[in-house]
Formats: C-alpha cells, sequence, structure tokens
C-alpha cells in the first residue's frame, strides 16, 4: 500500500513552502496526494493546527486542494525520478481530475527528463476527455517529439478549440517543416485563437515554401491580431520587419497596408528571384545561404541569416560560410567566423582591429585546413 504523506508536513509546504530541515515529501508521498480527491477526515496538526474540528469540517476542502496544488509542484520539480510513478498513476487512475493533476505535473517539466512519457502521450491523444487530449499534447511539445508528429496532425482536427489551438503551439515547439501544410489549413479554421496560435507556430518552423505566401495573405485580414502576428512570424522566417515602417503602426485598415504588403512582396519576390546557389533537399539552407551573400540585403537581414545557418546546419554550410569571409563588415566578418568555427571545428576568429593583410592570411589557413580535413 502506498504511505500517506504526513499532513503535518504538507501543511508546513502549503504554508511556507519548503518542508522544515531534515523532513521531504518522497515521490511515493507527494503521488498519494494527488491521487486523493477528496480531503482525509483527520484534523491536521501542523501550523493550521488551531483549526477547530467545525471549522476543519467547513475548510478542509479549500485546504486540501491547495496542498494538491503544492504536492503537484514539488512532483514537477523533482524531475525524472517522478516521471515513472507519474505515468503508473496516469495509467491507472480512473478519475479524469488525477490524470489532469498528473499530466499538468509532466507538462510542466523539462524537457531533458521526459522521453519515456512519449509514448503514454501519444496514447492519450485519443483519450475522451479534451482536457486529457491538451495536456498530453502540450507535454509531447515540451519534449519536441517528431516522433508523435502523425499523431499531432490528426489532433489538429479535433472537435475541441482549445485542443487544435495546443496542438498548433506543440507542432511550432516541435519545429519540423513538414508541419506546415497543417498549420497553414488552421489559418482558415473558424476559431479566431486557433487562427493566431497558427500564425504564431508558422514562425517558429524554419523556411517552408508557400508558408511566407500563406501569411502575406493573412497580412491583409481586416482582423489587426491576426494582421499583427503575421507580421511577427515573417520576422522570425525572413527576418523582415514591418514594424520598422513607421507607416505599419498607424495603417488600420487592410487599403492602407497595401502598399506596405506589396513592398514586402517585392523584396519577398527579389530575395527568392535572384539566388545564386541551390543546396539539392535543403530549401531552408538554400535560403539562408543566399540571404547571407545578397549584399543588397540589410545588414540585421544577413546577420540574422548567419544566425539560422549556425542554427540548423551542419558542415555542408561551410563552404558557403567562406565565401562570405571577405565581406568588408565587420560585424558580418565576425559572425560568419564564428559560426564557420562552430560548424568545422576549426577555429577563425575576426577582430576589429585585425588589418585587412591578415584577415586574407586567416582566411587562406582556415580555407587550407578545412580543405584537408574535409
Amino acid at each position: 500500500m502506498t504511505p500517506k504523506i504526513s499532513l503535518a508536513l504538507l501543511t508546513v509546504l502549503l504554508v511556507v513552502g519548503f518542508a522544515p530541515c531534515g523532513q521531504s515529501a518522497d515521490v511515493d508521498e507527494l503521488i498519494w496526494a494527488i491521487e486523493t480527491p477528496k480531503p482525509p477526515a483527520e484534523r491536521p496538526t501542523g501550523p493550521l493546527g488551531g483549526i477547530g474540528v467545525r471549522d476543519w469540517e467547513k475548510k478542509r476542502h479549500e485546504a486540501w486542494s491547495r496542498l494538491r496544488v503544492k504536492a503537484r509542484e514539488e512532483l514537477t520539480n523533482a524531475g525524472g525520478k517522478a516521471v515513472q510513478p507519474l505515468l503508473e498513476l496516469i495509467n491507472r487512475t480512473q478519475d479524469d481530475s488525477v490524470k489532469i493533476v498528473a499530466l499538468t505535473a509532466l507538462s510542466l517539466m523539462g524537457p531533458g527528463n521526459l522521453p519515456p512519457a512519449r509514448a503514454v502521450m501519444v496514447t492519450l491523444l485519443s483519450d475522451d476527455n479534451p482536457a486529457v487530449r491538451y495536456l498530453a499534447a502540450k507535454t509531447l511539445g515540451v519534449m519536441k517529439s517528431r516522433q508523435a508528429l502523425s499523431e499531432l496532425y490528426k489532433l489538429a482536427k479535433d472537435d475541441e478549440e482549445t485542443v487544435r489551438l495546443i496542438t498548433a503551439d506543440a507542432l511550432g515547439q516541435i519545429g519540423d517543416s513538414k508541419s506546415a501544410n497543417v498549420l497553414v489549413a488552421l489559418l482558415a479554421d473558424d476559431k479566431k485563437a486557433v487562427r493566431l496560435h497558427a500564425i504564431g507556430a508558422l514562425g517558429k518552423l524554419g523556411f517552408s515554401p508557400g508558408v511566407v505566401r500563406e501569411l502575406i495573405n493573412k497580412l491583409r485580414s481586416e482582423d489587426i491580431n491576426e494582421c499583427h502576428a503575421s507580421a511577427e512570424a515573417i520576422k522570425g522566417l525572413v527576418y523582415y520587419d514591418l514594424a520598422a515602417d513607421p507607416q505599419w503602426h498607424i495603417a488600420r485598415t487592410a487599403e492602407k497596408r497595401k502598399p506596405i504588403i506589396n513592398k514586402l512582396e517585392s523584396w519577398w519576390d527579389k530575395t527568392l528571384g535572384r539566388r545564386t546557389f541551390h543546396i539539392p533537399d535543403s530549401p531552408e539552407l538554400t535560403l539562408r545561404v543566399n540571404m547571407m551573400l545578397q549584399k543588397w540585403q540589410t545588414k540585421a537581414v544577413r546577420l540574422r541569416a548567419v544566425e539560422r545557418i549556425r542554427e540548423v546546419s551542419g558542415t555542408k554550410a561551410v563552404d558557403y560560410l567562406i565565401l562570405a569571409f571577405p565581406e568588408k563588415d565587420k560585424d558580418i566578418r565576425k559572425a560568419v567566423a564564428a559560426a564557420a568555427t562552430e560548424l568545422s571545428g576549426i577555429s577563425i576568429k575576426y577582430r576589429p582591429t585585425d588589418t585587412e593583410a591578415e584577415w586574407i592570411d586567416k582566411i587562406q589557413d582556415f580555407t587550407r585546413r578545412w580543405k584537408y580535413r574535409k
């Protein structure tokens, strides 16, 4: 039988926020607390010990509810050692309220603790209770579980608005560009909240053909919230900041925004039309490399392209970074050198005090060593 937690200890946790020296509730005790929805009849004797019998009868439900919240927080803080007991509780309980508390504890943990939970979370995506489906999807998003994508794609058509909404969030957190079509479909959802979350998720996916066009179309929406959310998503994807135009903030109708949107479309057409390099099976890297090397792009766009190359690329990006070494701008040189160092494992560092001759020597040395390593 699972040991019951000391009521005195739990009340201390509730009142002062931590256990006294030498006392701590172990995971089994905390699990018992959240598995027990109704308060015990026994009156606590800890910091709440002054409560009379009649007052305890009146207040114990409220007090026990708060104690269970504290127990859930302690389980979340326990991290990995609480994962398996929580999963066992989810599998055995018939009480949805208990299941939801356990799922909440898991969903708030760091992703490093959660790999053992994936199979259970995927199973719960088809649970009858929408709150359970919601928390399972949320947890898979925290885990960044690519293995769950096919099931999450199905959940994007759920009847419940909140479930579709959190599914969009989860797909954005996972960040797989293959999710673009599912999220684009949610842009036409009949609920505004779902559309807004889908827009935000698209801004986290990285480049995917067609997504930018879809977001540009949403800029023409009469709904100002969708319009501004699309602007932020576009900024996240391709670094074009519509808010940098002062007119954007006062253009309250689609008609007034039209010239600003047309300017964005022209820039995007130019960005795609003047690509010099094509990297097979790498649309993301192809876009970033070309943006980095397009001298007519703003400095902010080019620096963000270098940053993104550093984030998503492997060694195949190094040869393209070498092409950017001769850049005259010192900030771009520094960023490119840092990216090349990280991706190649060969150190090259640009210092603003370097003369052109010194920088050329560094480039030549790096290029020689890189060719040898390849």
